[in-house]
């Protein structure tokens, strides 16, 4: 069977059941069964659909005829099918089309199927009779009218098929431009345009229709036209760029006559003569036709921007002499659309075309002509908006200004006419010093050369910002750059105000990237003493505060101060890259200046500060920045004694003197000495100056500071390094009292001795201690020479060290003078100069200790003030001193310490639970770390316990805080654990029993189930029972020592005592009683008790 046999067997039946239901339709009279009929079509149209799958199949005329022969009465009688029915058979005219008499080229068939679809589209039936037609036959009808007219070749001159040429035209254009056309409608008829502005006509003939295509295409993709779909838009722009391009375009009217020729009236429809005439008029029309469409490049669609901008660069470059009315609006539109965020990719491809025909053009005369009438546009259009549009509409004005001035650098000239806006432009531009990120690196700029840059932003880093930056980039290598740079630094001199501001950093940033020599070198030296005045005028920001920031006005002159000295820190870090090492004598003048404004409390300022000195490190060649502070020190010192000799108190003064200290390694000792001396002198002589005193003391506070943290690192460093001997001496401590515990254990009833001997073994233990004070100094220089070696410190830096350490002995005794001052932050900084002077001074015993003898009851003292700040800060240099000193102050702690202790226990009930992180709750642990400090030495068993007394309640409170973090935790342990050394027993006592047998805690005594027996020393307070901690005045107070030292007749008591707990015992279930505290202290257990054993062995033996 032949291919067209076997398509025969396929559409036999459903075309045979077509012609039983289409074939009556030839008869007006006839009955017609519209819903078979509609199938019939159906199955017709599908099977034609399911057969003619593939492009490369053919059907023969006469299968086409046979096909055709059914379809025909439905087409004939189309009023009479229903409109479903009529477009299955136009869906069958399509497909016998394009697979069959398409390939047979019948112009005489083409031209009658597209008069019949023509007629059915558009509802025509005769001359006087016209039906309203479906909108789904209308869209198939076109889109089948469509793949006739590809194939149609009218001949001009026969006037029925240029009418019909004409008719399919202006039925196109109309159902385009409806209102109420669809999309698919839409795509139709755009289609059908396009099909019939490609048909071989000639060009006088398209000419005609020209009006009538712009006209119709505008309408509907106008502001108010049906077109709205992005596919729609996008086909439509095609369609008129090919129109006019085609017709209008430069290549084709380029030599048109300017006179008229007679028109031969022997042709019924001939075509309109080109001439200049005609060109002139008709363009100036195209060109307002074009304008009206433009309104689409605030779309938001990336389809409809990418087709806008290829329809402009195809007019702007192929009808540049055409449509000269337009050719502004369309340079325009283009750089409004390449610089749209949101499509990136038409930004990047978008500039490169515009750019590559720009320089393509060999007249440059018509370039500048459109670039300075653009500029011009720009510039009135800029004048009304620049003080009342919003930011974003300006930030589009200023992107557009951009991209001319990129396509102006092969026009020099054009960047003459934008100089006068430049003023207008920089006014934009507001300081703001809040919303920076105070990350120094980020602000730092790596070139390919080596060199560190400054690349920050200095008014808010927006893209408002970024944008200007990249306009004055155009200026940079102008011819014209001199002469705008002479203008922009004769207003950054004048008042310190905004424009004088931006003026300042335009020429900046406009100096920094020329690549012109003379223009480098002729103003680099002016904006250096420039910008050295303005990091020099640190006193006007200095006088800015809180309150005064709160006025707008006040607030805006500050924003500009502060950006004034980051821009003039950024000028000294670019001029430091461009000269290299050769700048390195300038520091002297520079350096401190910049450490001012690195502590200045502003992090804006602080962020540039500190950029800059990186920048001044890599590019002066040092290798770090201490290595660059130690070269320049005598200038930084000299300058910080200027100020105290003018009496010009900055508050960046105590910071820059802490950083000098932070990066010294001895060698500035001399110079920060003279300034110590010149601090001394000055708070000799000028009393009652409170902002003065503060800023001196803060100063020395500062050096203080720095010095103890490079004490404390050298002590840490030789911590993992001590030598046997030492490592040995600190184990003696615990062996004692390991030995006293063992001996307890062993022998319950160890004899104690009495308290004349107590008190006298003590004495001693402090004359001892006096009379081996030249053995441990001897050690101790032995041990200060191996330290030295194990640093590996040469005999000058020993020197050095210990004048440091004179000097901050003479600073902490002036300190001790302001400890009793009526300024309680004065009160504050000194007692932290205290414990941070302890850290330095303990590496010299001779200088240490004395220090602590005369400055002792004045920290005593801050305890009874009533102020918690004060008194918190006096019991951590308390207790720093109780660390570092050891044995000094056994004394101290006994006579003095725990009485204040008792006193500010009772006077704020730190023996009661506190308020999480309240100033009770920050008392009980300042307190607690007292206790811990005091622990480090070796305490007589009478000041142990009465720390204890003072400090497990506290403990017990912290333990039951329920806000606490891990590392409150960790400290409480600690704590615990520095008493548990010295006796872990009665730490066990007051942890577990106390804290679990809340019932025995009665006023005044202690009991353990037994009532009127005391079992240990009576407490100093009345119990928990009471709402506030008062004296008891109900308890003896004897010490621990004379109940320790009894008569022995209390001996059978305490036997009758026993006695009866062993009784007490055994009638309660016969549970297991553990001894009293007293007993396991002094051992006064009775003599029956060697030979019978308390139940439960010793806490300390489990």
């Amino acid at each position: 069977m032949s291919q067209v046999q076997t398509l025969f067997s396929r559409f036999r039946s459903p075309f045979c059941k077509l012609s039983q239901y289409s074939l009556p339709l030839s008869s007006s009279s006839s009955v017609i069964e519209t819903d078979k009929l509609k199938n019939a079509l159906k199955e017709a149209k599908d099977a034609l659909a399911e057969t003619l799958n593939d492009p490369s199949q053919k059907l023969s005329p006469n299968l086409c005829d046979y096909l055709f022969f059914p379809i025909a009465p439905v087409l004939k009688s189309w009023s009479r099918v229903p409109s479903t029915g009529l477009e299955h058979a136009l869906e069958c005219i399509r497909l016998i089309y394009n697979y069959g008499w398409k390939h047979v080229h019948n112009e005489f068939l083409t031209l009658q199927l597209i008069l019949l679809i023509m007629n059915i589209a558009d509802g025509w039936k005769s001359p006087s009779d016209h039906f309203h037609q479906d909108s789904y036959v209308q869209e198939t009808a076109v889109e089948v009218l469509k793949d006739l007219i590809v194939d149609f070749r009218p001949k001009m001159e026969d006037q029925r098929q240029y009418l019909l040429y004409a008719r399919c035209f202006s039925y196109s254009l109309d159902l385009f431009s409806k209102s109420n056309s669809s999309v698919r409608l839409q795509k139709a008829t755009l289609e059908c345009t396009n099909a019939l502005l490609h048909l071989p006509v000639s060009l006088d003939v398209l000419t005609t229709f020209l009006p009538g295509i712009v006209s119709g295409l505008v309408k509907g993709i106008s502001p108010k036209g049906p077109c709205h779909y992005f596919q729609c838009v996008s086909r439509a722009l095609q369609v008129l760029d090919y129109t006019l391009v085609s017709i209008v375009g430069d290549k084709v009217t380029k030599d048109l006559p300017e006179a008229k020729e007679s028109i031969d009236s022997s042709s019924f429809m001939g075509g309109t003569r080109r001439t200049a005439a005609w060109k002139r008029a008709s363009c100036q029309q195209i060109s307002t036709a074009v304008k009206t469409i433009l309104h689409h490049r605030s779309s938001q669609n990336l389809h409809i921007q990418a087709s806008l901008f290829h329809f402009c660069f195809s007019l702007f470059t192929n009808c540049l002499d055409s449509l000269k009315d337009c050719r502004i609006h369309l340079l325009e539109t283009m750089l409004l659309l390449v610089n749209k965020k949101e499509n990136p990719q038409l930004a990047s491809i978008g500039i490169k075309m515009i750019s590559d025909y720009i320089s393509s053009q060999n007249n440059t005369l018509i370039m500048e002509d459109i670039l300075s009438d653009c500029l011009q546009s720009w510039s009135s259009t800029w004048s009304g908006i620049s003080s009342l549009a919003s930011e974003d509409v300006k930030l589009e004005k200023l992107k557009q200004l951009r991209c001319m001035l990129t396509f102006s650098e092969q026009i020099p000239s054009v960047l003459q006419s934008t100089e006068s806006l430049l003023e207008d432009i920089l006014s934009q531009l507001s300081p703001k010093t809040s919303g920076i990120e105070a990350n120094h690196q980020k602000v730092l700029m790596s070139t390919s050369s080596g060199k560190n840059l400054i690349d920050g932003y200095f008014f808010g880093g927006n893209e408002m910002e970024q944008v200007i930056k990249s306009i004055l980039l155009q200026f940079a290598d102008s011819p014209q750059a001199k002469y705008l740079l002479q203008s922009l630094f004769m207003k950054s001199t004048s008042v310190v105000n905004q424009p004088a501001l931006t003026s300042f950093w335009a020429g900046l940033h406009i100096i920094k990237h020329t690549n012109v020599g003379d223009v480098k070198g002729l103003f680099l030296e002016s904006y250096e003493q420039k910008s050295l005045e303005i990091i020099q005028e640190i006193s006007q920001l200095n006088k800015f505060h809180g309150k005064d920031l709160k006025n707008e006005k006040q607030k805006n002159y500050f924003g500009v101060l502060c950006a004034r000295a980051c821009i003039a820190m950024d000028c000294i870090s670019w001029i430091a890259a461009e000269q290299g090492k050769n700048f390195r004598p300038k520091l002297m003048s520079v350096l401190y200046h910049v450490l001012e404004h690195l502590a200045f409390a502003s992090p804006f300022i602080s962020t540039f500060a500190e950029a800059c000195i990186e920048s001044l490190v890599h590019n002066c060649e040092y290798g770090s920045a201490g290595e660059m502070l130690r070269e320049n020190i005598d200038y930084v010192v000299n300058s910080v004694a200027l100020k105290l000799n003018t009496l010009e108190i900055t508050p960046q003064l105590p910071l820059v003197m802490a950083y000098v200290i932070r990066h010294d390694d001895g060698s500035g000792v001399q110079y920060i000495g003279d300034v110590i001396e010149s601090i001394f002198t000055i708070l000799d002589n000028y009393h009652g100056y409170t902002r003065l005193t503060e800023g001196l003391l803060g100063i020395l506070y500062e050096v203080m500071k720095q010095q103890s943290v490079q004490s404390r690192g050298n002590r840490q460093y030789l911590k993992g390094k001590t030598p046997k001997e030492v490592t040995e001496k600190e184990g003696i401590l615990s062996n004692d009292i390991q030995r006293f515990l063992e001996a307890c254990r062993q022998n319950p009833i160890y004899p104690s001795p009495p308290v004349e001997e107590e008190m006298e073994s003590m004495e001693s233990g402090q004359e001892g201690f006096k009379r081996h004070l030249e053995k441990e100094k001897e050690e101790e220089k032995i041990e200060k020479g191996e330290n030295d070696e194990l640093m590996g410190r040469p005999e000058g830096d020993v020197k050095e060290q210990n004048g440091m350490i004179k000097m901050v002995q003479q600073i902490t005794e002036k300190a001790q003078l302001f400890l009793s001052h009526e300024q309680i932050t004065i009160r504050v900084q000194m007692i932290r100069l205290l414990g941070y002077a302890s850290q330095v001074l303990v590496e010299d015993p001779d200088t240490f200790y004395p220090t602590i003898h005369t400055c002792w009851p004045l920290l005593i003292t801050q305890l009874g003030t009533g102020e918690p700040v004060l008194m918190e800060l006096a019991l951590g240099s308390i207790a720093q001193m109780c660390t570092l000193a050891h044995e000094f102050m056994g004394s101290r702690i006994r006579k003095d310490l725990i009485p204040r202790l008792r006193t500010l226990v009772r006077e704020n009930g730190l023996w009661k639970q506190a308020s999480p992180f309240s100033a009770e709750h920050y008392l009980q642990k300042s307190l607690a770390f007292v206790g811990r400090a005091c622990m480090e030495s070796r305490q007589s068993l009478p000041v142990y316990l009465d720390l204890l007394d003072l400090v497990a309640p506290i403990l017990r409170c912290l333990e039951k805080m329920q806000q606490t973090n891990h590392a409150d935790k960790e400290f409480v342990e600690s704590v615990w654990n520095a008493f548990s050394r010295e006796n872990a027993d009665a730490v066990y006592y007051e942890r577990e029993v106390v804290k679990h047998k809340q019932d025995l805690l009665e006023p005044g005594t202690m009991k353990m189930g037994l009532q009127d027996k005391p079992k240990r020393r009576p407490l100093m307070y009345s119990g928990s029972g009471q709402d506030r901690l008062e004296l008891n005045t109900k308890a003896s107070k004897p010490s621990l020592l004379e109940e320790l030292t009894t008569p022995s007749k209390s001996t059978a008591k305490h036997e009758n005592e026993l006695k009866e707990e062993e009784e007490a015992g055994e009638n309660t279930g016969k549970e297991d009683a553990l001894p009293s505290l007293d007993h396991l202290l002094d051992g006064q257990l009775s003599e029956g008790s060697q030979t019978k054993r308390p139940k439960k062995p010793l806490i300390s033996i489990l």
